[in-house]
């Protein structure tokens, strides 16, 4: 009797697995090759997660941005590592950001077609980032030095998609340059046109 039972047991459970593999099997998860492109693909409204990296923190936030022709527009850039970099205390930082305007940048690029045709290589070319942070009884000027390691690439598959990344190397405040600041990595890897 324990052998029948232990046999039907089994069964059930193998078939129950069985049919949650060929479940799997039926998902959409098929991998599509890139489109040919053309310069003015890449042109549109995006949206993804933008990842900042400082020493080892890594936070991640939501973000829309534009690109036209020659620029990569963003109407409120996450500045959290910047700004709390100056103040050096989390409360006040998050005080500062809630009083703060929405942080622009203009990031300059230009674009070329890869050898294969299916991916747009953009070279970036920033240029400073510069806000103000209101302090309790003033307010101080923040001047950021932004660098490119990498270049940017566009592709179109299954989605349109953005992906490139920089660095702030230097932060100066007030026309000083913060010797204490640790750099300030951002990631796009993988923003969707909408």
């Amino acid at each position: 009797m324990r052998a029948v039972r232990r046999i039907k047991m089994f069964t059930i459970l193998f078939s129950l697995v069985g049919i949650s593999f060929t479940s799997c099997i039926s998902d959409d998860n098929n991998v599509e090759p890139n489109k040919p492109v053309k310069i003015g693909d890449v042109v549109g409204s995006y949206s993804g997660k933008a990842f900042t990296l400082q020493g080892k923190w890594m936070n991640e936030q939501n973000t829309i941005f534009k690109i036209n022709d020659s620029l990569i527009v963003f109407d409120n850039l996450p500045v959290r590592e910047l700004v709390g970099s100056v103040v050096k205390d989390a409360r006040k930082t998050e005080e500062i950001l809630n009083k703060m305007d929405k942080v622009k940048y203009d990031l300059a690029y230009t674009s070329v077609i890869d050898e294969t045709g299916t991916a747009l290589i953009l070279t970036m070319n920033p240029k400073e980032l510069k806000f103000t942070i209101p302090m309790d009884d003033n307010k101080q000027d923040v001047v950021a030095h932004i660098t490119t390691k990498y270049k940017g690439v566009y592709v179109s598959n299954r989605y349109d998609m953005v992906k490139f990344e920089w660095v702030v190397d230097k932060l100066t405040v007030d026309g000083k340059e913060d010797k204490d600041f640790v750099e300030v990595k951002y990631f796009f890897p993988g923003s969707v046109k909408r």
